[in-house]
């Protein structure tokens, strides 16, 4: 890429401004900190006049950081299926294919007659991730999934 002059002049003048800018919130910050700072060393009756014209001034909470309260339900990972009976996915999907080995698409529509509702927009991939990442539990030939 070739720099031209008038690149650099460019480059220099926003630099400028925005050098500029700075220097400028800077000082209005510094003036704002100073009025505060007057304001909590002065008297009862500052404190009250500034209380009143507080709030407005104020800029609005940061938002909390840690724990929030509890809203009632269980923690952990959001966005998990849920089953009717109580039982998780790979226990389902476990029960399943006891009688025989099926293929990812049999398992899905037993495990959704059986009443395991999915939050995902693809269950497939749901039942993939679980059944390719649990290598001690379930066994894959020919395309068709049994328990070990």
């Amino acid at each position: 890429m070739k720099v031209y002059p008038s690149m650099k002049a460019d480059s220099l003048q926003k630099y400028v401004a925005l050098h500029e800018a700075l220097v400028k919130e800077k000082s209005a910050l510094e003036g704002r900190l100073t009025q505060i700072n007057q304001a909590l060393s002065g008297s009862v009756a500052v404190r009250t006049q500034v209380a009143a014209v507080a709030p407005a001034a104020m800029p609005a909470k940061p938002a909390r950081r840690g724990r929030r309260a509890s809203s009632g339900r269980p923690r952990g990972r959001g966005g998990r299926g849920r089953s009717t009976t109580g039982k998780s996915l790979k226990l389902m999907a476990l029960e399943v294919i006891r009688s025989k080995p099926l293929t990812r698409q049999e398992i899905l529509d037993a495990v959704k007659k059986d009443g395991y509702v999915f939050s995902s927009t693809n269950p497939l991939n749901s039942l993939s991730a679980m059944l390719y990442s649990n290598k001690k539990v379930f066994k894959v030939r020919d395309g068709k999934f049994s328990a070990v």
